[in-house]
């Protein structure tokens, strides 16, 4: 898989929106924390980011979806719905990643890789430098 400058200003730009709002949330939080837990608040500061963190990296991917869904088909790595889908999965690992050990656990549960409806994947089929998108039967 080839990534190119685009790839890296798209994902880059888009994970430092996710962390600037996330910081946001949890400054506003800081004064609640702090008074809770005195000294303390640092600790739970760090997990109420990376819980915002992960569930902002999937609203972000969720409404990026429903604004442009990705279409059905073939594309090579120099595509812009490769460029799209790259940076959907790049958001979407990074707040997966975020969120621990809780979100492999309950991965098998909120994942259906047909319900929406756009789905992508690296294909085998498909060669190194292309991706297909798209529902695939289960029964091969």
């Amino acid at each position: 898989m080839k990534a190119t400058l685009r790839d890296y200003v798209l994902s880059g730009i888009t994970i430092s929106i996710v962390m600037l709002v996330t910081l946001g949330i949890v400054w506003l939080l800081r004064p609640w924390t702090l008074a809770l837990l005195g000294d303390y608040h640092v600790l739970i500061d760090v997990l109420l980011a990376l819980g915002f963190y992960g569930v902002i990296s999937a609203i972000v991917v969720r409404v990026l979806l429903r604004l442009k869904p990705i279409p059905p088909g073939t594309y090579d790595a120099g595509s812009w719905v490769f460029s799209y889908w790259m940076l959907l999965t790049v958001v979407y690992r990074m707040g997966e990643g975020a969120l621990g050990p809780s979100s492999h656990f309950s991965f098998s549960l909120r994942w259906r890789p047909c319900s929406g409806r756009a789905s992508a994947a690296m294909s085998p089929s498909a060669g190194p430098s292309m991706i297909r998108t798209g529902c695939r039967s289960a029964t091969r």
